[in-house]
């Protein structure tokens, strides 16, 4: 993940992934807030990272420094629905990565206000 200045929603972000994540890499590009201070309370791996204004040069360089067989790749303000966590872990355990497979997911995006609606 790379981030900066995501202390208002890096929380909700990596409590979504806790027990599906093997590891959580953070490459933070200047945070001035308490964004580090968060990932470090998730056992994120922080790397810093000098934006060179080249989205794709950061984002490879939190790709160099996974491990694991999976990679999920979120943005701070994305989170995995919580109903969704068993389906994830099957998934996880089934399938055989290959070499040059990528997945891509559904993404809802809300935008405005949420409505709340009373009984």
């Amino acid at each position: 993940m790379i981030v900066k200045d995501e202390e208002a929603l890096l929380s909700r972000c990596l409590e979504s992934v806790k027990g599906i994540a093997d590891e959580i890499i953070i490459v933070d590009t200047g945070s001035t807030d308490r964004t580090k201070q968060i990932a470090e309370n998730y056992g994120a791996k922080i790397y810093d990272y000098v934006w060179s204004n080249d989205f794709a040069a950061a984002r490879n360089e939190s790709l160099r420094h996974a491990a694991g067989k999976w990679i999920l790749v979120l943005d701070a303000d994305e989170y995995l629905g919580s109903n969704d966590h068993s389906k994830w872990i099957e998934f996880l355990q089934k399938e055989k990565p290959q070499a040059h497979l990528a997945y891509t997911l559904p993404v809802i995006n809300f935008t405005g206000k949420k409505i709340i609606r009373r009984k």
